[in-house]
């Protein structure tokens, strides 16, 4: 869970995430979805 209030958008959270999870035989191919919600709507 991230503070998105505090991003910049340079994405190195995405790019340690993945180095950290498809470092793994078998994980290479592991995709990552970002997923917006917004206030009332879900």
């Amino acid at each position: 869970v991230l503070n998105l209030d505090k991003c910049i958008g340079c994405h190195t959270c995405s790019i340690t995430c993945k180095n950290v999870w498809t470092s793994r035989e078998g994980m290479e191919y592991a995709w990552f979805n970002n997923v917006e919600s917004k206030p009332g709507i879900g």
